[in-house]
């Protein structure tokens, strides 16, 4: 192997096979047992090839280099973590404030889901990092599409990239968790969970712990994507189940919000958002009463300006 910083870590691996095995044994207990177990085996793989970084400045170009040297049948998916990185980058190449304390974590999964629904992968990362803040005692949101919030300050982001190796193609899923950061530079809204919570929180564990809800909430969307094509057959609609997540836990659906490609060029206009569509596009009513659609760019929450003004 040629990544020398990239080490398997079997303590991960351990955590994730423990925090599942804890998971499946709730599940039967659960009324949605059967469900859930399922979604559990479905994606079972996913923490089994662990690695931690040491020294890197980015998580995605060596998590990439590894399973390009994988030969010709890498692993369904891999993952990879640092307690901060010193040369992250987010959406348009920006540069990611990751200082030692926080927490850098690379999904990479082969995508068994037709082509069109890949963006609920990344939702369902958005998801899964917000309700395990929100398990672990920090109350978390989603702002479209992946910005994780405590009030109006950021605590968490994920950068979503496909990556084509050969025959095979990847989704990887990058999030940066804000989990015991001291200081942020006065330009960024941001908040740390230590400052959220008054307590330092653990990285290996709150990592293994995302890989898991992670698991299970990819496992859900590949067996609703089947359960989707029989309604189809059967005239009947088969609810998304990361789209029913995600909009319990949005922040952002009511809100008067900012959008545009790239806001740190200049907003491209300025409505309400209003729904979530079926295919993760945000949908917005524009100040003309139409509405506009969109599954790119960025957007930001406007201050409240009237009662009615406020998240759903």
């Amino acid at each position: 192997m040629s990544t020398p910083l990239l080490r398997p870590d079997h303590r991960l691996q351990a955590l994730v096979a423990e925090y599942r095995r804890r998971e499946a044994a709730a599940a039967r207990l659960s009324a949605g047992g059967p469900e859930r177990l399922e979604a559990l085996r479905t994606r079972a793989d996913l923490g089994r090839w662990a690695y931690r970084g040491r020294g890197l400045p980015r998580l995605m170009p060596a998590l990439r280099q590894l399973l390009e040297e994988q030969g010709p049948v890498p692993p369904p998916s891999a993952v990879v973590w640092s307690p901060g990185l010193h040369g992250a980058k987010g959406r348009r190449n920006r540069r990611w404030w990751a200082p030692p304390g926080s927490l850098c974590l690379t999904v990479a999964l082969y995508p068994r889901l037709e082509r069109r629904w890949w963006g609920w992968y990344s939702l369902a990362a958005g998801v899964a990092v917000a309700r395990v803040l929100r398990e672990w005692g920090a109350p978390a949101t989603i702002r479209w599409l992946n910005d994780i919030l405590v009030g109006e300050a950021k605590v968490a982001g994920i950068l979503t990239e496909g990556w084509r190796m050969g025959d095979a193609e990847y989704i990887a899923l990058g999030m940066g968790i804000n989990a015991n950061v001291e200081e942020f530079p006065p330009e960024l809204e941001a908040a740390s969970l230590s400052q959220v919570t008054g307590s330092r929180w653990p990285l290996l564990p709150l990592a293994a712990r995302i890989c898991v809800v992670l698991g299970e909430l990819t496992g859900r969307l590949e067996r609703w994507e089947v359960a989707r094509l029989q309604g189809e057959v059967e005239g009947r609609e088969v609810e998304n189940p990361v789209r029913a997540a995600w909009l319990r836990l949005n922040s952002t659906l009511g809100r008067r919000v900012a959008y545009g490609r790239d806001l740190e060029a200049g907003v491209e206009g300025w409505g309400r958002a209003v729904d979530l569509d079926a295919e993760g596009a945000i949908v917005v009513e524009d100040e003309e009463g139409g509405t506009v659609r969109f599954n790119w760019g960025e957007l930001r929450h406007l201050r409240p300006q009237w009662p009615g003004d406020r998240p759903r």
